[in-house]
């Protein structure tokens, strides 16, 4: 009995035994299992986190973009933005950046992002928004050197590096005693945050005249980029005796200047009306340039002398040119302001010109009994944009058709200075308070949504399902596969 009784204990261990070990590989599916549903509810979870905050965030944006869209006030406009006039023309958005005025400019940066300037206070002052009008940065360079209200710095012109950086030229002026009234060129260099990297005060030293008695004024008519560094075209001007000349200069990258000569130039070469933002300087798609002094349109070398020069002109009134930017199809648009011969009063003109400068299409906007004076102008891909200001106390946006013909005009309640192209055809426009507005036609434009986070989201869910067959996957082969 004894004996049996231990023989029948030895066969339970051996049981018990054999159990545990079919138990073993049981165990490890199991908790291989328990593995694989964790991960992949942390999975689900995290995807959900990712994908509900993601469509969250792109609510908010499109219902705050419808509430900007269609009716929002605009707060400085004196018509309905949707009307027989303007067609359908509606807000994105409208806001103010700064107190005071100087605002002359707007220019499209690299990042996709608008870059405002201007002088504020007498002092360069800048402006970064993105493409939502959200503002990214302020600043405003301030100079100890210049307290006195009889000096001043101006940021007339704008140009974007290779890197990203701003180089901003415009005219210095510092409080002197006795004669003064000597303005020699400013200039300015910031990063992409608007971080000023270095500022220079250069003076054209060509013209036998100057000398320390004399006034003078220095005016930049443009820069473009070059492979040292920037050219820059200019003049120094006598006012008194009514005398000047045209200059061009090239800087290196820190603003030294590497050389300079005179430009021979057919007619007096005065005070430059510079055409604020890029400037009166453009490359030739043929090479050399194209440069703009007042109502004049030159055709430069790459030497920079002078292959033709072309006013506008008719009835013995001629054409103040206030913008330039390339046509689409070849040439060039200009706009600005010529007297009307009819009614003596200032109207607005937009003329398509060739790569010879002649005109092939021109045309006079503007009422009979108002100074209209048309300023910058965008391209918006079927037309252009022209906004001006009516008798320097109110503005008005002007669309013309690729043809020249008006399509519709807008008046605002105070002067606008700047328009640049912004998506699906629509523009920007600022006033000279500092404020931008960006206007669309029809539908509302595609930037906003595709741009959101939502796209992020929409990723990641189709990351976490990838990762999900792949774990199932994994599960089941490991499953199939014999244990030992």
């Amino acid at each position: 009995m004894v004996r049996g009784e231990e023989g029948s204990e030895e066969e339970d261990g051996q049981r018990d035994v054999e159990e545990e070990v079919e138990e073993r590989p049981r165990m490890r599916i199991l908790n291989s299992m328990r593995s694989r549903v964790t991960a992949l509810c942390c999975a689900y979870l995290i995807g959900m986190l990712v994908v509900g905050g993601a469509s969250t965030h792109a609510l908010q944006v499109i219902l705050r973009y419808e509430v900007r869209k269609g009716n929002a006030p605009l707060g400085g406009s004196s018509k309905s933005l949707a009307n027989a006039s303007t067609g359908d023309l509606h807000v994105l958005f409208n806001q103010t950046y700064l107190y005071g005025t100087g605002s002359y400019w707007i220019v499209q940066t690299s990042d996709g992002g608008y870059l405002i300037g201007g002088t504020n206070s007498q002092s360069p002052s800048l402006v970064k928004i993105d493409w939502r009008g959200e503002g990214m940065w302020t600043r405003t360079y301030w100079d100890d050197a210049y307290p006195s209200p009889y000096g001043y710095r101006t940021a007339e012109v704008v140009v974007e590096a290779d890197n990203g950086d701003f180089l901003i030229l415009g005219r210095a002026r510092p409080p002197t005693e006795g004669i003064g009234n000597q303005d020699d060129l400013f200039l300015l260099r910031v990063d992409g945050r608007g971080n000023a990297l270095w500022n220079r005060t250069l003076r054209c030293e060509s013209p036998t005249w100057k000398s320390d008695k004399e006034r003078w004024r220095e005016d930049v008519g443009g820069v473009v980029s070059s492979q040292n560094g920037f050219l820059i075209v200019g003049s120094v001007f006598d006012a008194m005796y009514e005398r000047g000349v045209c200059f061009v200069m090239e800087i290196d990258e820190e603003g030294n200047k590497l050389w300079e000569r005179n430009l021979s130039l057919q007619g007096s070469c005065g005070m430059l009306q510079a055409v604020e933002g890029s400037g009166g300087l453009v490359r030739s798609p043929e090479g050399g340039y194209y440069f703009v002094t007042d109502g004049i349109v030159r055709r430069l070398d790459e030497y920079f002398d002078e292959q033709w020069s072309k006013q506008y002109c008719k009835d013995k009134r001629c054409t103040s040119i206030q913008s330039i930017i390339p046509h689409p199809e070849g040439g060039f648009v200009i706009a600005g302001r010529r007297n009307n011969a009819t009614t003596n009063r200032a109207d607005s003109y937009v003329a398509r010109l060739d790569l010879n400068g002649d005109v092939v299409w021109e045309s006079l906007y503007g009422e009979p009994n108002i100074n209209e004076w048309g300023g910058s102008v965008a391209a918006t891909g079927d037309g252009f944009v022209v906004v001006g200001s009516k008798d320097l106390e109110e503005g008005f946006v002007l669309k013309v058709g690729l043809e020249g013909s008006k399509v519709w005009d807008l008046s605002f309640d105070t002067v606008l200075t700047g328009v640049v192209p912004s998506y699906e055809g629509g523009f920007i426009a600022i006033t000279w308070d500092w404020r931008a507005t960006s206007f669309y036609e029809g539908e509302p434009p595609s930037r906003p949504i595709p741009e959101s986070p939502a796209i992020l989201g929409s990723i990641a869910m189709f990351i976490i399902l990838i990762m999900a067959a792949f774990l199932g996957v994994a599960f089941l082969s490991r499953r199939s596969r014999p244990e030992d």
